[in-house]
């Protein structure tokens, strides 16, 4: 993790900013030293807090002392921001209760630790930790209810999505502390609160009774705020004895911050395979071909009993394993980065970690602590296990010994969820693993290197922004596999919101495992999904095809070079409502996505795209050309921008276009197979890409006039056989192959 990015410094008088890439937090002596700002930089730029983030014990608040002692520290490479202080009240009145408080940062988040010491016994009727009162734009939340009373028989504790309701009437509510509460403004921004590891801090520390907590997410409709309440010992609760304190207690909690930016990393065009069949090299010669820029080994099952058994080493016999090697060269040979699949959960009997650590490894969510199976009876991955003991050791070597061993360029983790777990063999109580989880996230980072991958599976189930800041890739949406088709695109309850969740990781979403007809289902997904920023992934086989199809439409671009406006939004209307539009846009390009949602062909529809809340001028020319190279089109902008561009869709089909600014005077591209830089220098246009060894390539280029000459690094390309030049639109079509994988390719228009 980066933590030489945060700065911490003096504000003002008594004021404290910490401040990463992506967000500004504040601290003021004078409210307690609570958190009073918390902006993000590439979100709305706005305090999202209302007041400050706040702890009670009856009317004794921190927020009311105005003269606390608080401290910067950097220890370890982390930066934390103490505070001393004691709760006082409206009156400046104490019952002799001093505080102390750690907040340790991440870029993606804010351990909490709150400790209290009361000097004197106090009878109290109600405790809050970290209540928050938020910006009314955080009008839809995620919420995971409590371990106490979880769903039998896995205790999964699955998340409940939906919308903040400004009427005073709770949208999400429990008596016992939730797993998860998140509030967001979707797209753009948001906060969670997660509990530490050691869930009896929040249900016996204060009383042996459960049920006596106030936990919410309500609208307030007077202050026109979004309020997330923490209180595990809440005022309203009635008919039980006033606990009596003494002594200390101390809570532990996260606050995920979203590593919100302004162009979002959208690297990773995925696929994934097995062993039955192996790809062939042909097969991965195509993915490098379509824009497949990373794979992973995704063999936890096969019926036939021959696969990857979680946590086995070796995975395979002496000819699986030639097979493995041979995929990771080929994969290699052609720039697709190559994953192994690990599961944060399963072990299989077969491993021989099992036996040894089982009983004490095991996640048990009762007093039977049978073991939790995954799947039974058609199928059978392995056994539950919890981070929270020696697994997460057993893991990390494992992890290690593969990658390092077998050359990986990263790891892929399903599964990269905190889980309830009651296991005694390895903790005191009530548990889940989410200190352990951040710890193995940062040391797979260490392990794998900045420039490595880290792609982790999470769906609607189990958000965290906290976890999903870690991934590269955010695998998500398993939650609608069992769908056999998809609902209209207006209604993917919940899945809409967690696509359009805080956006920090290239969305994923997995196919519909169980669709009648997969081909049909996948065009359907992929049209969908793109309008929504997310790129799908598939595995060999004819549902591939629409997938590969996405991928080669954005092949040419470096997404994470633009930002983006999904089809909400409104940047592109059509006149047509089946099809529906999102935009990439940067300083040079827009990408005009374009997708019929429906299953009907929609002829003669018309697009248009408003240019000057992109930034663009409305009274320029432009280019526009279809992503994969024809048509090219010159179109004024005040059509682009009013009369609209015709255009026509299959059903379930999407298309894409590339918008770029007309220049007089000037050679520039207008399309090329892969990414590319271009300079204009002295006349000539100098334009450097790479590409899979041995893919066929190539160049449209405007130019006022006829080139001179065109060379291919040092090879001077021939007229008319490698370039031809329309004299008509003034576009040159040059055709080239990528020669080595490793190596860019300059191209030189004189």
């Amino acid at each position: 993790m980066n933590f030489s990015s945060l700065k911490v410094e003096s504000a003002e008088k008594g004021v404290i900013s910490v401040k990463s890439r992506f967000w500004e937090v504040l601290h003021d002596a004078r409210k307690g030293g609570c958190i009073t700002s918390i902006r993000f930089f590439h979100g709305s730029g706005e305090n999202i807090l209302q007041s400050p983030i706040m702890s009670y014990f009856g009317s004794y608040q921190d927020v009311l002392n105005d003269a606390v002692d608080i401290r910067m520290v950097d220890r370890n490479g982390f930066v934390e921001v103490e505070v001393y202080g004691e709760l006082k009240d409206i009156h400046g009145s104490t019952i002799d209760t001093k505080y102390a408080y750690t907040y340790k940062y991440s870029e993606g988040h804010i351990k909490i630790t709150q400790k209290y010491r009361f000097e004197k016994p106090a009878d109290v009727k109600q405790v809050g930790i970290g209540c928050m009162n938020l910006t009314s734009k955080f009008s839809y939340f995620a919420a995971r209810p409590s371990h106490v009373r979880a769903d039998k028989p896995y205790g999964n504790c699955t998340a409940l999505w939906g919308e903040v309701y400004f009427a005073g009437k709770p949208a999400f509510e429990e008596k016992n502390i939730p797993l998860y509460m998140a509030v967001f403004n979707p797209g753009v921004e948001g906060i969670e609160f997660i509990p530490g590891s050691d869930l009896e801090e929040w249900t016996k520390q204060l009383t042996d009774y459960e049920d006596l907590g106030v936990f919410q997410i309500k609208g307030e409709s007077k202050q026109r705020s979004t309020r997330i309440t923490i209180e595990p010992l809440g005022s309203r609760v009635r008919g039980y004895s006033i606990p009596h304190l003494s002594g200390n207690y101390v809570f532990h909690y996260y606050l995920g911050l979203p590593k919100v930016r302004d162009k979002l990393p959208r690297k990773y065009m995925h696929m994934s395979f097995g062993n039955h069949p192996w790809p062939s090299d042909e097969d991965i010669r195509r993915w490098a071909y379509k824009g497949v820029s990373v794979v992973r080994i995704h063999n936890d099952y096969h019926p036939s009993g021959d696969f990857w058994h979680d946590g086995s080493w070796p995975p395979y016999d002496e000819k699986g394993m030639r097979e493995l090697k041979r995929v990771i060269n080929t994969c290699h040979k052609y720039g697709i980065k190559i994953v192994p699949y690990f599961s944060l959960y399963e072990i299989n009997p077969k491993s021989e970690a099992f036996a040894d650590g089982y009983i004490v490894w095991r996640r048990t969510i009762d007093e039977r602590g049978f073991l939790i199976e995954t799947y039974p009876p058609n199928y059978f991955f392995g056994f539950g296990m919890c981070l929270r003991s020696g697994w997460k050791d057993f893991l990390k070597k494992y992890v290690e010994k593969v990658v390092k061993t077998l050359g990986f360029d990263g790891v892929y983790y399903d599964y990269a969820h905190y889980w309830f777990c009651s296991n005694r063999h390895h903790s005191r109580g009530d548990h889940t693993n989410i200190d352990e989880l951040i710890e193995f996230l940062e040391y797979t980072r260490s392990l794998v290197g900045e420039d490595g991958v880290i792609l982790l599976h999470q769906s609607g189930w189990f958000p965290s922004v906290l976890v999903e800041n870690y991934a590269d890739g955010h695998i998500m949406l398993e939650d609608w596999s069992e769908w056999s088709e998809l609902p209209p695109l207006e209604r993917f309850p919940p899945n809409t919101l967690h696509l359009r969740f805080m956006n920090v990781a290239s969305k994923i979403p997995c196919p519909l495992y169980q669709a009648v007809d997969a081909v049909k289902a996948t065009w359907d997904l992929c049209a969908k999904c793109s309008v929504l920023g997310a790129f799908p992934w598939q595995s060999l086989g004819l549902a591939a095809e629409p997938v590969l199809a996405l991928f080669e439409a954005f092949r040419a671009f470096d997404l994470s070079q633009f930002k983006f406006k999904d089809y909400t939004a409104g940047f592109v209307k059509t006149s047509n409502e089946a099809v529906k539009s999102a935009v990439y846009f940067n300083e040079d390009k827009v990408l005009v996505v374009l997708a019929n949602v429906e299953d009907k062909p929609v002829e003669g529809f018309k697009w248009t795209v408003d240019l000057e809340r992109i930034g663009w001028c409305s009274t320029c020319k432009y280019h526009v050309v279809n992503t994969l190279g024809e048509p090219i089109l010159l179109v004024e902008g005040r059509d682009l921008t009013g009369k609209g561009v015709e255009d026509a869709l299959e059903g379930l089909r999407f298309k894409v276009y590339a918008i770029t600014r007309h220049r007089d005077g000037v050679k520039y591209v207008l399309y090329n197979t892969r990414p590319w830089i271009e300079e204009y220098i002295d006349g000539r246009l100098i334009v450097k890409t790479r590409g899979p060894e041995g893919q066929e390539a190539l160049l449209k280029i405007y130019s006022p006039e006829k080139p001179r000459e065109v060379v291919f690094n040092s090879k001077t390309l021939k007229e008319d056989v490698d370039w031809i030049f329309d004299e008509s639109t003034r576009i040159g079509t040059i055709t080239y192959k990528y020669t080595d994988t490793k190596m860019e390719v300059t191209i030189q228009i004189s």
